[in-house]
């Protein structure tokens, strides 16, 4: 056998050894959870101070206490705007659980973005993250991504769509005593 075929096949067996080794630690930190995509986790929400879609300052420190279900998106999403109607369906549904809703907006023009939040009526205020920065630092690659955050840690990652019935089924288990 000739060395590069050796060192083909072992670079394989490495990938494949690496691959399995991932998946078995996804599938341990998802098990008894709401769906595939979620990952329970207990990491600090960063700090961060910006502006709102329409032009407002936020500061995330202010949303520290108790739930906060947050949705990472854009107006040029297709998932997202699939996802869109759900979200405002889980608002609904948890709003009589002092739960709060905060929207991320990535990659996006203010006015595409307003006209978003107008089409789906989200009932609730969006971060106008243009460069993407804070969903960074919240590690989400691309939306859509839902946050699920405690007393400003982040328990909960649904990266990927998401539908009412999971944030509901994320926010109760989010909710208890651990």
């Amino acid at each position: 056998m000739s060395t590069k075929l050796r060192h083909l096949l072992a670079l394989l067996a490495l990938g494949a050894f690496l691959v399995s080794g991932c998946a078995s630690s996804v599938a341990s930190s998802t098990q008894n959870v709401c769906a595939p995509n979620v990952a329970m986790l207990n990491e600090p929400m960063p700090d961060f101070k910006g502006t709102l879609i329409d032009g407002s300052s936020v500061d995330l420190n202010t949303l520290k206490d108790g739930v906060v279900v947050y949705s990472v998106w854009g107006s040029w999403c297709g998932p997202c705007r699939k996802e869109a109607p759900q979200l405002v369906e889980a608002f609904r549904t948890l709003s009589t659980r002092s739960v709060a809703f905060m929207g991320i907006d990535v990659r996006d023009s203010r006015v595409n973005a307003a006209n978003f939040e107008r089409e789906f009526s989200l009932p609730f205020s969006s971060i106008f993250d243009e460069s993407s920065s804070l969903a960074a630092d919240l590690k989400v690659p691309s939306p859509p991504a839902t946050l699920v955050a405690k007393d400003g840690r982040i328990r909960a990652r649904i990266l990927g769509g998401t539908d009412a019935k999971t944030i509901s089924c994320v926010v109760t288990k989010v909710e208890e005593p651990h």
